[in-house]
């Protein structure tokens, strides 16, 4: 479960927001149907797929779309930080997305710093883990974690590799329109963005939406104080970003 580089953080509501719908921890997800085929063709034990595909969003640690992993070591993982000295985190590059607890020496894996992460494993019985990072470009915003007691082969991890940013992109885009509802943006602020978004001034906007002027300001106010932005144009252009407008 490694935690990602946002490439622009999104405004402290919205980031709250996020973090409020990452507390189910991907196990409200049934599991994906490409995860079910990839499991047909690769064994493995557990999974977890995490972070965010979204240019710019800026949101990526501690969101777990989905896992079968138990909820109470995710929990303990995500809260103690365990993350700071988890090897996964520090070996997987652009160039070389695919790190492993198997790869790591008998001296290295009874380094003191990693046995708390030893005993949370083998407390949910929790095999080694390999992990698969996603980037764009240098800046890694998504990754698949597999546990399993043997190490994945060259053609596995080319199979796992071939599905994974498909299921990523999918249940990232669930996530994201999740998180835009829960934003609070009603129906009325989006039709009133929408007509700013078409180029109507206030008039137009109130002979389109049927609301009255004063209704179509307050709406225009709420929908950019909601999205934490600066104006119109700003807000727009958020909206459209998370795609709650076409």
């Amino acid at each position: 479960m490694p935690t990602y580089v946002a490439e622009k953080l999104i405004d402290a509501k919205a980031q709250a927001i996020a973090q409020i719908a990452a507390t189910h921890l991907g196990t409200n997800v049934a599991e994906p149907a490409q995860i079910a085929k990839l499991r047909a063709l690769v064994r493995f034990e557990h999974y977890c797929i995490s972070g965010l595909n979204y240019p710019g969003l800026g949101v990526g640690a501690g969101v777990i779309l989905a896992s079968d992993m138990p909820k109470a070591f995710l929990e303990a993982y995500l809260t103690e930080g365990y993350i700071r000295f988890d090897p996964l985190h520090h070996m997987i590059r652009p160039d070389r997305p695919w790190g492993s607890w198997h790869t790591l020496t008998d001296q290295e894996l009874s380094q003191p710093e990693l046995q708390p992460i030893r005993s949370l494993e083998a407390r949910f019985n929790i095999s080694l883990r390999s992990c698969l990072g996603l980037y764009r470009g240098t800046v890694r915003f998504g990754g698949l974690t597999f546990t399993r007691a043997t190490p994945f082969s060259a053609e596995e991890q080319f199979m796992i590799e071939a599905v994974s940013r498909w299921v990523h992109q999918e249940l990232s885009e669930a996530y994201i329109a999740d998180m835009s509802q829960r934003a609070g943006i009603s129906g009325g602020e989006l039709k009133c963005l929408s007509g700013v978004a078409a180029g109507f001034d206030l008039l137009e906007l109130s002979r389109s939406t049927g609301f009255a002027p004063d209704t179509v300001t307050t709406y225009i106010k709420n929908a950019i104080r909601k999205l934490g932005c600066r104006n119109r144009a700003h807000a727009v252009a958020e909206a459209m970003r998370r795609r709650l407008l076409a």
